[in-house]
């Protein structure tokens, strides 16, 4: 299964360097210059959301957009401001990386917030015989 990706960033050079990574990574992106974009896209099947700190006059609609659809816990803040990490804590996003990052550390990052999506195996137990049956099931964190 194909992986969402949404991201959000100003800057057009680090906008493409996010789509090639998160490409590389398994994810089909969407990459937008500015929140007003983001929110006419926005939808609840993407799996992650990479979104630059304050980028454009709608940055504040599109935090509660994502915190009433529930959507902060896929969304990684991307950028050079360096309370990236504080703002991140304090709107609930998933994480913060600041630029210049390494490459791999966003790699894992956006990875690790994807795949908080997908859960563990269930294991259902319980024949005439008393004996286990195990089912395996992936189900999606909302």
């Amino acid at each position: 299964m194909l992986r969402r990706a949404l991201i959000v960033d100003d800057n057009p050079d680090i906008r493409d360097l996010l789509v090639i990574l998160a490409t590389r990574a398994g994810f089909k992106s969407i990459a937008v210059s500015n929140c007003e974009e983001a929110l006419s896209i926005l939808d609840s099947a993407t799996d992650l959301i990479v979104l630059d700190v304050f980028c454009g006059p709608k940055w504040s609609s599109m935090i509660d957009r994502l915190r009433g659809h529930g959507l902060l816990n896929r969304v990684l803040i991307c950028s050079g401001h360096s309370a990236a990490h504080a703002i991140a804590k304090n709107i609930g996003a998933a994480g913060a990386v600041t630029k210049p990052f390494l490459l791999e550390e966003f790699t894992q990052r956006i990875n690790d917030i994807a795949d908080r999506r997908r859960r563990q195996t269930v294991f259902y137990h319980a024949d005439r015989r008393n004996r286990p049956i195990v089912q395996t099931e992936t189900f999606f964190n909302p």
